[in-house]
């Protein structure tokens, strides 16, 4: 009984954890999440392919327009390390 004594205000603190813990799990699991309907837009997929003539212009256009290569910069990036 002396042990009982000694660690009741633990138990109790247990107990109110545990009952706090199971409330707010069902709370939360009672609300319904929705998306917005303005959102729809950033969640459709775009297409379910990508034309990989027009990624190639994409690619020969940003290779022609920047300074540096991909590859150079890598290879300039590794060398400061």
């Amino acid at each position: 009984m002396e042990i009982v004594k000694k660690f009741l205000f633990a138990i109790i603190l247990l107990g109110v954890i545990a009952l706090v813990w199971v409330g707010t799990t069902f709370l939360f699991q009672s609300k319904d999440s929705s998306i917005l309907d303005g959102a729809e837009s950033y969640t459709t997929q775009i297409a379910k392919s990508f034309n990989m003539e027009e990624l190639d212009k994409v690619y020969e256009r940003s290779a022609e327009s920047f300074p540096v290569s991909t590859k150079e910069f890598t290879d300039l990036i590794e060398g400061q390390n």
